[in-house]
């Protein structure tokens, strides 16, 4: 699971909120073809934009109406999809041919990196996060979702050979996350630990200085989500007083904008000068708040809520990926990258979805699409405008149909 789906040769329907049911037959096969205007000798749905086409009956044409089809049979030109391709009705052409198929649209992966506060304070908070982990990174992987996690906090440690509380020190993970051979759990290639000891008020500065060691986990198409969890306040130079987090902010996402841009931070910091406080996190409330992530009370030491909190955030803002991989064509067939269209359906109306010739020709008003090389595509990818209209409608439908001419976005 990499954000890449595959499409059906013809063409593919691809609803926005993950797929998640199983596969049936009708999911798989073209829809059956319901009574309306016809084009050719099967009949369609009712037409978008005109009347009958071809041999069957149907609905009356419009006068000077161009004949389309319904959404059955899998043709696709203008408004919708119609049968199989027949004779020119009166005010109308003929269709191209094609068959729908429906696939799952893959949501983009989710790395998340953890810096964890192992002062001498936090030993029975340090020991729920370990508890936990595996619990929460199988439940996000269980939502279809392609995890990586990093752990930057000081490597396990057992003084005088006891690894046993209270003498145990630092984290290590056990399996399945990760390899439980402490101090070395890293286990490749969903989980890192980077053992960079993080004090009681340094983990802004240690999670920046350690980007080099963690950045090779990192999809430029993932979600990226910090989380601190410390019983202390960010406090240290040089992010250490109240206007700092901007410019933290602006020095994470500048080591590599193409990974680092959007990410969001989320905290389990105290809220209160509680006893379990060492301070209040008064700048881990601020970068919350401004980078739009989840906080969770480490006064309450009752982990389970903000873990679940946590994981309902990660899944639910999930963004749904942009490109699709085209297959191989059948036996017989020959793929023309000429004869390819995009159409965005959502609350009963469609968007017919113009071709770019590469990312720098998409349009910022209209959008578009473009191939991954045009020379020699393997795969459909969204511009950014489309992208974000498109992962910001919960109920879209995308649909990209193969053998009829490619539509190019209108000259602004």
């Amino acid at each position: 699971m990499h954000g890449v789906t595959g499409l059906g040769w013809f063409a593919v329907c691809a609803t926005a909120i993950a797929c998640g049911s199983a596969a049936t037959k009708s999911d798989f096969e073209p829809p059956t073809a319901s009574a309306g205007g016809a084009s050719g000798s099967v009949s369609g749905g009712a037409p978008s934009t005109g009347g009958a086409a071809g041999k069957a009956s149907g609905g009356a044409p419009t006068a000077g109406a161009q004949a389309s089809g319904g959404s059955g049979g899998g043709f696709v030109q203008g408004g919708g999809a119609g049968g199989e391709s027949g004779e020119a009705g009166a005010g109308g052409v003929a269709q191209c041919a094609g068959v729908t198929q429906k696939a799952d649209q893959q949501k983009l992966p989710a790395d998340i990196i953890w810096a964890i506060d192992t002062s001498g304070s936090m030993d029975e908070e340090t020991t729920q996060v370990k508890n936990k982990m595996n619990a929460f990174a199988g439940g996000i992987l269980q939502t279809g979702i392609d995890v990586h996690v990093v752990l930057v906090a000081e490597p396990l440690t057992c003084p005088f050979g006891n690894c046993n509380p209270p003498f145990v020190s630092g984290m290590c993970l056990a399996a399945p996350l990760g390899s439980g051979m402490c101090p070395n759990d890293s286990k490749a290639p969903y989980y890192l630990h980077v053992p960079d000891e993080v004090a009681s008020t340094d983990a802004l500065l240690v999670l920046k200085d350690s980007f080099p060691k963690w950045k090779g986990m990192l999809r430029k198409s993932s979600v990226k989500h910090l989380v601190v969890v410390t019983d202390d306040d960010a406090t240290s130079a040089p992010y250490g007083t109240q206007g700092d987090v901007a410019t933290w902010i602006k020095d994470m996402t500048a080591l590599e904008p193409s990974s680092m841009t959007g990410f969001k931070l989320s905290s389990i910091y105290c809220f209160s000068l509680c006893n379990a406080a060492a301070n209040e996190g008064k700048q881990w409330r601020e970068l919350v708040k401004q980078t739009g992530g989840v906080q969770g009370d480490l006064c309450k030491q009752d982990f389970q809520p903000i873990f679940n909190e946590l994981a309902k955030a990660i899944v639910t803002g999930a963004q749904l990926s942009c490109t699709w991989k085209i297959p191989a064509p059948p036996a017989g067939q020959t793929f023309d990258p000429n004869k390819v269209n995009v159409e965005y359906h959502h609350g009963g109306a469609v968007d017919q979805i113009g071709y770019a010739k590469t990312l720098a020709d998409c349009s910022p008003t209209q959008g578009g699409w473009y191939y991954d090389d045009p020379l020699a595509p393997s795969a459909v990818l969204a511009c950014p405008k489309t992208c974000a209209t498109i992962q910001a409608d919960s109920t879209a439908e995308v649909r990209l149909s193969f053998g009829c001419a490619t539509r190019v976005i209108e000259p602004e």
